[in-house]
């Protein structure tokens, strides 16, 4: 009978320490993932300031008028910028949904978002401003914008298209300008 004690004592501690013991894997600690931060911009740094109606007067302002956005910046060093400007965009009119002006295809590197985006209208030569109001915006993304192949079928707005993983800012300025009569009566 001892015998058979111990024998059970001794099989009982074997499968205890075996099942206390039994590989129970460990939880994978998972590399963390790195947060994908928009570019962004300081107040103040758009010029002329979104925030009001710009007038512009070709007589007084002459032929040109510049927006401009600098700095602008990203948390993700890594980041370039990718950015596009649009005139009264509007992506039902082949004339009104172009592309004004584009940034390099590679995107700028993160150390020229000092210099930060710009662009000169000549608001007298753009065809798309039709009206009293007209519309300028910018877009300035952390990847590239899709191709008008990539964008979505549905996309409401096929050249501001961007990828899900990309982030971006918009900024939109409103010119209080009449072409015609300001253009016609320059000239």
């Amino acid at each position: 009978m001892r015998f058979g004690w111990r024998r059970a004592a001794w099989v009982w501690g074997v499968w205890g320490g075996l099942l206390s013991g039994c590989v129970i894997p460990m939880p994978i600690e998972a590399e963390p993932i790195e947060e994908n931060n928009p570019p962004f911009y300081l107040p103040g740094a758009a010029q002329p300031d979104p925030g009001r109606f710009v007038r512009y007067d070709p007589q007084e302002d002459g032929p040109t008028l510049t927006l401009s956005v600098r700095p602008i910046a990203d948390a993700n060093p890594l980041d370039r910028f990718f950015y596009r400007w649009f005139t009264n965009y509007d992506p039902d009119s082949p004339v009104a949904s172009r592309i004004v002006q584009e940034g390099p295809p590679q995107g700028l590197p993160p150390e020229r978002g000092e210099a930060g985006v710009e662009m000169t209208l000549y608001p007298c030569e753009e065809t798309a401003f039709v009206g009293p109001i007209q519309r300028v915006e910018v877009i300035v993304a952390d990847r590239p914008f899709l191709s008008a192949d990539e964008a979505p079928a549905a996309s409401p707005n096929p050249n501001q298209a961007l990828s899900e993983e990309a982030r971006a800012f918009r900024i939109v300025w409103f010119l209080e300008f009449d072409r015609e009569e300001a253009c016609n009566s320059a000239l």
